[in-house]
Order: structure tokens, then C-alpha cells, then sequence
């Protein structure tokens, strides 16, 4: 022992110094800065049950003649931001994304004994978009290839709209037009797998869900699905 420590007493000072950087460059091989690009596709779990309803209340009339409800459930995604790894399991990832639009459209028609004609064309739409945090981990499979799950939260604004246009056997023809917004936070669970082209370019793809991401009066509460893919540049 005591050899030891004169052996470690006669190094010179620079080495003593070359060791201490060497170590401090191992600590910190992992930690590095990246910005993220994603894009995909975003499909909503739809339920048109208040457009179904009305649509049956309808053709029960005996002067309806048809009824059609249709919804638009998916859209495309983007994602842009800028993530932390700490190490090769664990990184943070702040972004903001569009999520896309979703709606519902019911037509309802009708012919009075008289032959005037009633029409009603309601739309009902609601946008999704906001910032989002996630926290990612990693487990490496080869030296390039790495599994990912995330766990995050997302405030997501939700821009709702509604337009209705009624002509009511003869009556005058009459619309409606009704936005507003509300804001709500997100949780979000996602799987994925990521490719290290470079030691800075690396591919990944994943698949998040959104619970309970939008709603309007006549959309409930609904889910969202997103598969993406995209890039990292680490610095």
C-alpha cells in the first residue's frame, strides 16, 4: 500500500491532470442534446352517437326521405422539438406538434305532402395541437439499434367548430357558426425503435396514445392514435 501511494505521488503533474480530464470525458460520454422532427399519421377513436340519434329521430318522420351521418377520423401529424439523453436509457423530450383535424357531418332531407323540401347540412370539427413532455426510455439492442418507451403529458389546445345550414319546408333558409376553444392536459403512453445512422443522425419510429385527447358537443371524448417517424440530430 505504501508503494502504492509513492508510486502515485512521483507522477508527474500533467499526468495527474491527463487522468482527471479522461474521467470527467467518461461521465459524460452518453449526456448529449438532440433536436427531433416526426410526422405521421393520427387516427381518432370517432363516436358519432348524438348525429346517429338525431339522424334515427329523423327518418321516424314520415316526411323524411334520408339521412346520412359520416365521420373523418384521421389526419397527419407533426412533431417538432428537442430532447435530452442523460445516459443510453434515459432522455427527456420537450416538443410542439399539430395532431390534426377530426369531424363528423350529418345530412338530413325530407318532402312535406305539399312537395317543400326540408334540408339540414351540420358539420361538427374539432383541432388538436399544443406542446407536449415526455420522459424516453432506451434499451439498446446492438450498438445502433434501441428500443424506446415514453410516458409523458400533453396540453393540447382543443379549436372546436360548428356550422349548420337549415332549410325548413319553404321557411326562409338559416345557418349557424360556432367556434371556441378549450385547453386541457394529456396523458401519454408510446413504444417505438430507434436506427444510429451516425454518432449525431439517428432514424426512429414510434406509436404514442393519447387518452381522452378532444371532444366537442356532438364528438365525445375521444382517443388518439399516432404512428410517426422521423430523425434526431444529436450535438
Amino acid at each position: 500500500m505504501q508503494t502504492t501511494l509513492t508510486l502515485l505521488h512521483r507522477l508527474p503533474r500533467m499526468a495527474w491532470l491527463t487522468c482527471i480530464a479522461c474521467g470527467v470525458s467518461v461521465g459524460q460520454a452518453h449526456a448529449s442534446g438532440y433536436l427531433l422532427l416526426e410526422g405521421g399519421k393520427s387516427y381518432a377513436d370517432l363516436s358519432t352517437q348524438p348525429f346517429d340519434r338525431a339522424a334515427a329521430a329523423w327518418l321516424a318522420s314520415p316526411t323524411a326521405s334520408s339521412a346520412q351521418v359520416n365521420s373523418d377520423d384521421s389526419d397527419t401529424q407533426w412533431r417538432l422539438g428537442a430532447g435530452y439523453a442523460f445516459n443510453e436509457q434515459l432522455a427527456v423530450e420537450v416538443y410542439y406538434e399539430d395532431l390534426g383535424d377530426y369531424q363528423a357531418t350529418m345530412s338530413l332531407s325530407g318532402t312535406s305532402d305539399q312537395g317543400a323540401a326540408a334540408q339540414l347540412n351540420a358539420t361538427e370539427a374539432v383541432n388538436l395541437s399544443g406542446l407536449g413532455a415526455q420522459l424516453v426510455g432506451q434499451w439498446p439492442l446492438t450498438p445502433h439499434v434501441s428500443l424506446l418507451g415514453t410516458a409523458g403529458v400533453a396540453y393540447l389546445e382543443n379549436e372546436r367548430r360548428y356550422a349548420a345550414s337549415v332549410t325548413n319546408f319553404g321557411a326562409p333558409s338559416q345557418t349557424a357558426n360556432v367556434n371556441d376553444d378549450s385547453y386541457s392536459w394529456i396523458p401519454t403512453l408510446g413504444v417505438g425503435a430507434q436506427l444510429a445512422i451516425t454518432e449525431q443522425l439517428s432514424l426512429r419510429g414510434r406509436y404514442t396514445r393519447y387518452f381522452d385527447a378532444g371532444e366537442t358537443d356532438n364528438l365525445p371524448g375521444f382517443d388518439l392514435d399516432v404512428i410517426s417517424a422521423g430523425v434526431t440530430w444529436q450535438w
